[in-house]
Parts: C-alpha cells; structure tokens; sequence
C-alpha cells in the first residue's frame, strides 16, 4: 500500500496487525477508532505505549503526545515510518466508564459561578458527553478541542470533579465543527454533524448553526435534511444569500434542489426589500401602508394509519403544524423518531 503504516499491537498475549496511509495527517482519535474495529475488548481508558530510541515505553494520552509520538519515531527511521509498536495496557482498576459522572460546577467567563446553575446543567452536561466515547466523560480523555472548556480534576478512586467553562464552550465546538467541515471523509463529516447538534442543545436560536448542519448534510448528499436545516437557517435569520450562493458546501444542494433553493432566495428577498416612496405632484395625505401577507396555501397533510410515524405525525397535527408529509418525516428522521428534539427544526 503507497505510504502506508503497519501497526503491530501488543494486547496481553495477543499481537494485531494493521495498516494506515498518510500517517503525518493521522489523528490520535482515529487511531484510537482504528484500535476499537480491530480489538474489541479496547476502550479510550486503556494506555497506549510506544517504544523511543532508549527502549523506554511512552504513554499516549493526547494529539500533542500523538504527535510527538510520530516525529520521534520518524527521526529514529530516517523519516519513513513503515512500522510502529504499539502497546496496549489494560491497568484491571475501575474505569470511568462504569461509573457515573457528576457536574461539580459551571463557569462563566468571569469565573464565577453562573446564575440559574441547575435549570441549565442539564442541558449543556447532556451537550457534553455526547461528544464522548459512549456518552460519558473520561477525564483522562477530554478531546483536545474542549480542553480549553473543560477541567477535570480526579478526587478518588474513579470519582472526578468536572468544572465546564460556559463561555469557552461553544466556540471550542464551533471551532472543531468547521475544521471537520473541510474533509471529503464521511467520518469526519458525521463528527461535524455531532458537534453541530452539541451547538444546536446549547444555542437553539443560533441560525449559522442550522446553515452550517445544512452544509455537513449537502456534503454527505443528504439534500432533504441539508433544505430542511437552511431552511430553518432563514427562519433563525440568516440571510447572506451571496456567501450561501458561493459556498462549496452547499454545492450539492445548488444542483439537486434548485427550484426549492430559488424559492428560499425570493422569500427572504422579499422579506428584506424596502419599498421607493411613491413620488406625488400635488401634496396628498398618505396613509401609513398596511403590509399585507398574502394568504399562504397549506396542502392539508394525510397520515397513513400505517406509516412509523403515524402518531408522531398525529400529534404534531394537533400542534397547529400542518406540514406535508414528507418534511415531518425527513425532519423526525434525523431525530430518530423523537418528536421533543425534532420541535426545534419545525417551529
């Protein structure tokens, strides 16, 4: 394979074998997704080890220990690294994983503690995990993009104290988000989509989040779900019509979805346009024009008795939402069915 990597991995008594290409590009988390296909019994907590130039095994614990770890070895190997020894370590104590996590504190951007702490921990703890290996944070594994947002400090045995910095936050996701948004690979993209959906838990009046889903769903060629966020985008506000025109990520929705895309633009458009005043001779008295909204068609939506989300359509009926069919379902698709979450693209 033309620049590929061989891994040798040592688990317990067990030795795997595999190959990677490109490895000046690839990530610790990749290698890490790489491990968890090939060993099944491996997790995020377990040690990585490899051997430097003295026989000295170092633990790998970040991307910039990762990134050390590939220049060392590189240097040793005149540059090419054709194969590299990796060690798996299982330390047999309680891991994280299997205990429960408790947020001690959230941080505003003055460090002090914010108001209303309860009411929204909830909410952004659930933001948070998910973007952890089986929804729950490993303190010994915070992705390096939230490490500016996120202190953890062990107190015990398996026991952790997590203080989240608000105001850091979202921008550390967003950041991450957009660099992803950059990589033709599906895995990549899916992580994009996964930040997005943190921001959008954390930021639901946000519309550059719902455009920026809309972009990782054109470039996964999902054109329903990428016109349903933009869409939702322009609800939210947005309306940079020239920067949307222009955008690379979007390029597979401008050539599947034209005729939907032209009627979005004229909409907003239409919205954003101040009308000339009208240029009289003789000085009349002019009322203050009343903008009337022409009345908007609504095709009345059936619902198959039959249909998976027959009840789910049945409720958002009686809501007051009369969508047709085919958006509620591309829209309750995305949520896997559940209507709480599926609310916020349909409002």
């Amino acid at each position: 394979m033309e620049n590929s990597t061989t891994f040798k991995i040592f688990f317990g008594d067990e030795i795997r074998r595999f190959s990677l290409s490109n490895i000046e590009t690839l990530t610790f988390e990749e290698f890490r997704e790489k491990l968890k296909k090939s060993i099944t019994q491996y997790h995020d907590e377990m040690k990585v080890h490899y051997e430097d130039a003295d026989k000295d095994k170092i633990v790998v614990t970040s991307e910039l220990e990762w990134k050390e770890m590939i220049s060392h070895l590189s240097q040793n190997q005149t540059g090419k690294l054709s194969l590299i020894k990796i060690w798996i370590v299982d330390n047999n104590k309680p891991y994280f994983k299997d205990g429960t996590v408790e947020v001690i504190g959230l941080i505003s951007e003055t460090k002090e503690p914010i108001e209303n702490e309860q009411s929204i921990q909830g909410k952004i703890l659930e933001a948070v995990t998910r973007l952890f290996p089986g929804n729950k944070i490993l303190p010994y594994h915070v992705p390096s993009f939230l490490q500016n947002a996120i202190n953890v400090t062990t107190t015990g045995n398996a026991e952790a104290k997590v203080d989240i910095n608000v105001s850091e936050l979202f921008d550390s996701i967003n950041t991450a988000a957009l660099d992803l948004l950059g990589s033709t690979e599906q895995y990549a993209l899916n992580k994009a989509r996964t930040l997005f959906e943190s921001l959008q838990m954390l930021q639901p009046e946000d519309s550059h989040v719902y455009y920026n889903l809309a972009c990782v769903e054109s470039l996964s060629k999902n054109a329903e779900a990428a016109l349903q966020f933009l869409r939702t985008a322009f609800q939210k506000g947005y309306n940079d019509i020239e920067h949307m025109n222009q955008d690379q990520d979007l390029a597979y929705l401008r050539t599947t979805c034209v005729e939907q895309l032209n009627e979005l633009i004229q909409s907003t458009n239409s919205n954003d346009k101040v009308e000339e005043p009208v240029k009289v001779e003789e000085p009349v008295k002019v009322e203050e024009p009343v903008k009337v909204e022409e009345p908007v068609k609504v095709e009345e939506p059936v619902i198959d008795p039959n249909h998976k989300y027959a009840s789910q359509f049945q409720q958002l009926q009686e809501m007051g939402f009369q969508l047709a069919a085919s958006t509620m379902e591309c829209v309750l698709d995305h949520h896997n069915g559940r209507i709480e979450n599926a609310l916020s693209d349909l409002m």
